[in-house]
């Protein structure tokens, strides 16, 4: 997009075919990885000698909340409120105002809490612990299945499991494929910001936003070091949760797009 310092024209690169056109008057902002210590990245110059200002992704998020008036809507395959947005913080931050906040979170059909019964799922999302953390609050929480297309046959929806016992005869269970074992993976957090005056705008941040634990990274990529500090109580490394040894480290790319004034 940035050539010797010259914004390349945006309507040569309209997307054919789309939904919608192309909008004038808003922003994007890349990010690399869930946050970027301060002098870590080089230097990249812009038209007009401008430099351009790496941002920190997650703590972006976090402000962007908190500074929220109107709206906050998550959309994520996991979402787990033990989770701290800011570990090394740049800047203070502001305190919060009452709004509207919705969270979607993919509803994982191998997790359960019920008649005291907890089990933690397959893919460990946390997707129970969030609803029951927001029960009570103000906070509207849904956790949403994949489904299965209706023109599909049931054959295609459904999957049939042959299980065998030695004493018994086999055993044959129906259960939804598209609903157990694919996800959506829809990542963003939509938020109000500050636009001129009084009025606000809409920021959109995407990418690969698993607001959960083991997801915390930096371009430094430390697998052994500050375990007992900044990854504290965040040793994430599949199913081996031991919390001992390396941590499993993530390479992510985000963005958010601010849309022209609206609100």
């Amino acid at each position: 997009m940035y050539r010797s310092r010259t914004q390349t024209d945006p309507d040569r690169f309209v997307v054919q075919d789309s939904y919608f056109p192309v909008w004038h008057g808003g922003s994007v902002m890349l990010y690399q990885e869930a946050h970027v210590p301060d002098s870590m990245l080089s230097e990249v110059e812009l038209e007009d000698w401008v430099v351009f200002e790496h941002g920190k992704c997650w703590e972006d998020i976090c402000h962007a909340i908190l500074e929220a008036h109107d709206l906050v809507y998550i959309v994520d395959w996991s979402i787990y409120h033990k989770v701290k947005l800011v570990r090394e913080p740049t800047k203070p931050l502001p305190s919060s105002e009452g709004l509207q906040v919705l969270l979607l979170v993919w509803d994982d059909k191998t997790s359960h809490s019920k008649f005291g019964i907890n089990t933690s799922g397959v893919m460990q999302t946390h997707d129970e612990e969030t609803r029951k953390f927001f029960k009570h609050s103000s906070v509207r929480c849904l956790r949403s299945p994949r489904y299965a297309s209706s023109k599909l046959s049931i054959f295609k929806q459904q999957a049939c499991f042959m299980l065998w016992f030695s004493s018994f005869p086999r055993f044959c269970h129906f259960f939804s494929v598209v609903g157990t074992l694919f996800t959506h993976h829809q990542k963003c957090v939509i938020v109000d910001t500050q636009a001129h005056g009084n009025n606000r705008k809409i920021t959109t941040f995407i990418g690969g936003l698993v607001l959960c634990d083991g997801r915390y990274d930096t371009l430094e990529h430390r697998i052994l070091r500050d375990i007992d500090t900044v990854y504290q109580d965040d040793y994430h490394k599949g199913r081996e949760n031991s919390g001992f040894g390396w941590r499993e480290w993530l390479w992510k790319i985000h963005c958010d797009i601010t849309f022209a004034e609206v609100l």
